[in-house]
């Protein structure tokens, strides 16, 4: 056996249970590795994330926000959000997420609002009335603090109350006719898990509008609730994508830059959610800072009946390069720099709108064409990433070819969409890998053979373990292909009220969070990164196998997913240059695809040590059924 430099083979023989017969034991299958032979570089970028404003996974969520719609902006509220029982006070008369009490009325009115569409009106009869919004997670000693805006006659008080027990009230004094800001400080005296929050009105009719409550504390940590913004931390995405999907077809940059009260609220509602805009493009740059993500951002283009805008479009697509990477004395630089931000923010990831798949695929074409160079004209560094097609291919994939024939030059990656059957979760991979290359081929033809693709938006569609599964067999084939050059997955935050697409990373209610099974696998895998991918060979029946090393060829690890009913025993046998000194083990195999984590029970799914032994040259283990492992040897 010819060995050069330093060269270690792994042997690897998958046999059943050591307790059954011998003539039941699966063959033997060698896989080999040699260290100095790298077959491919796997890039950082395929571990990013996506941060959607879908099921609060923003507002009310991530962003350290207490109240949900803190505009009071007008929807007809859905069944589990509660309304007082006085029957001039209705569920389509108050905006969404909030109720009203008291004898008075209470509606939501759009009679001079301090901005967006509507306030709220309260007009007291002989007793207190007002509106209330619940649940709110408080702790005593801790201060909160924001402020709402008023107008009118009457006088106002804010209270948390736990039941019927008032934790903390401040009165505010009396409105005046012009609209004005109520600074709110409330220390509680006890926790409470459900407070409810009340803003009362005594006297004259009062207009309400812009109000806010947050911890200091998450103040501290710049906004974010610091339990969400460490579990996305924890990830360590070397990208996130924002605003991306369904919310970017309509998002107006401009409407989430500047003080709070003066932002507008997002034009529709969607996804259980009404967007307020309280965190832009100033908040994310400030979050992807703190948690050392680089940003990748998403331009509109419009609607499809808007192309006869499209170059309005197009240069509010340029004016936002300059509002983040132009110089503090360019127009929208000044911004800015008057918004406190004077340094460029060197954005350098942008690509042009989500899931364009109303969109005839050579206008598109023409599109990337366009924004391209008006935005490189403003920042000439920027890398363009141009939407390609979803499911495979079945969906638009005349847009791939289109964007790759007729605007490769313009593009560094096609972004392309695949949420798999959960009936798939072990054969998924496999067909996405299969697609990749269909692309691969078409791209190497093209006027830009370096593009790369951008799976900027991936999952099973459960949070039971088989979207664990999928997750490791995905990220076992974004490392096997090199075409793949970032990829982030979707959802990412959901709050568990959300009533469809559980498939979400980190799940949370005002209290706590728990992570899905994709969050613990991608974890697991992200943690032991290793950047060079080094040759697997052999039928490995089943299992899902991809090694990987260091640079320095001190460390190989092995990621193993086995998606199949049988557990499987392992030997795997290191020859050459390469000595095994010491294997560490991990693996996340809770025994039924049914089971997944919750709220009371957080840790159904979780990584343990597994047992391994060396013997020499070799390590010994077993891949229980329906497993996601990985081995480390240094």
């Amino acid at each position: 056996m010819k060995k050069a430099g330093v060269l270690a083979i792994i042997s690897v023989m998958l046999f059943a249970n050591m307790a059954i017969s011998a003539e039941s034991i699966m063959p033997e299958i060698t896989l080999s590795v040699n260290t100095e032979q790298v077959v491919g570089q796997i890039d950082e970028r395929i571990y990013g994330h996506f941060l959607e404003h879908i099921y609060h996974s923003v507002n009310g969520g991530l962003w350290g926000e207490l109240v949900w719609n803190r505009s009071f902006e007008f929807r007809p509220l859905n069944s589990r959000h509660k309304t007082a029982d006085d029957p001039n006070i209705t569920a389509d008369s108050i905006g969404m997420y909030w109720a009203g009490y008291g004898p008075g009325t209470v509606g939501c009115v759009n009679e001079n609002p301090l901005n967006s569409n509507y306030c709220v009106r309260v007009a007291p009869a002989a007793e207190e009335t007002g509106v209330f919004q619940t649940p709110f997670a408080l702790h005593q000693g801790e201060t909160y603090r924001g402020s709402l805006w008023a107008r009118g006659g009457g006088r106002l008080t804010v209270r948390l109350l736990d039941g019927q027990t008032v934790l903390a009230e401040s009165t505010l004094g009396a409105a005046s006719l012009q609209w004005k800001e109520f600074p709110i400080v409330l220390k509680p005296s006890a926790d409470a898990d459900n407070a409810v929050l009340q803003i009362g009105v005594i006297g004259e009719p009062t207009w309400i509008d812009q109000i806010s409550i947050m911890p200091d504390s998450w103040q501290a940590a710049g906004g974010f609730r610091p339990d969400l913004l460490k579990a996305l931390s924890d990830l360590h995405p070397p990208i996130l994508r924002w605003p991306g999907g369904s919310f970017a077809n309509k998002y107006r940059w401009k409407s989430g830059i500047g003080p709070q009260h003066q932002r507008v609220s997002f034009p529709s509602p969607m996804w259980d959610d009404l967007e307020v805009n309280a965190f832009g493009t100033d908040e994310f740059v400030a979050m992807c800072r703190k948690i050392q993500t680089e940003p990748v951002m998403v331009v509109c283009i419009g609607q499809p009946d808007h192309m006869a805008q499209r170059d309005a479009y197009c240069r509010e697509a340029a004016e936002w390069v300059e509002y983040c990477n132009g110089p503090s004395n360019s127009t929208w630089g000044k911004v800015r720099a008057a918004n406190g931000h004077p340094e460029p923010y060197r954005i350098k990831y942008w690509e042009i709108d989500n899931e364009v798949w109303k969109v005839d695929p050579t206008d598109y074409a023409s599109l990337v064409r366009q924004y391209a160079a008006a935005m490189k004209k403003v920042d000439p560094s920027i890398t363009i990433i141009a939407c390609g097609s979803g499911q495979l291919g079945g969906r638009w994939h005349e847009g791939d070819l289109a964007v790759i024939r007729q605007a490769a030059q313009e593009s560094e990656f096609l972004s392309i969409h695949h949420y798999e059957n959960i009936k798939n979760y072990g054969t998924g991979p496999a067909n996405d890998e299969a697609f990749w290359k269909i692309l691969a081929a078409e791209i190497s033809g093209s006027k830009n053979p370096e593009m790369k693709l951008f799976v900027s938006e991936w999952n099973l569609q459960s949070t039971d373990w088989r979207t664990g599964l999928y997750a490791g067999g995905i990220l076992n084939a974004f490392e096997r292909n090199p075409i793949v050059g970032m990829a982030t997955p979707a959802l990412l935050f959901r709050h568990v009220s959300a009533r469809k697409w559980d498939n979400a990373f980190i799940n949370f209610d005002h209290r706590t969070w728990f992570p899905a099974p994709n969050y613990v696998v991608t974890k697991l895998y992200r943690d032991h990164y290793l950047p060079q991918r080094v040759q697997v060979e052999g039928d490995t029946n089943g299992l899902n196998v991809i090694a990987t090393r260091s640079f320095d060829s001190k460390q190989v690890v092995l990621k193993i997913v086995n998606p199949t009913e049988n557990s499987v025993n392992m030997k795997v046998i290191f020859e050459g240059n390469f000595n095994p000194a010491k294997a560490t083990l991990h693996w996340i195999a809770p025994g039924s695809l049914d089971t997944r984590n919750t709220l009371e029970q957080p840790d159904a799914v979780r990584t343990v040590s597994g047992e391994v032994r060396q013997d020499g040259t070799k390590v010994i283990l077993q891949a229980p059924r329906l497993s996601v492992g990985l081995l480390k040897v240094q």
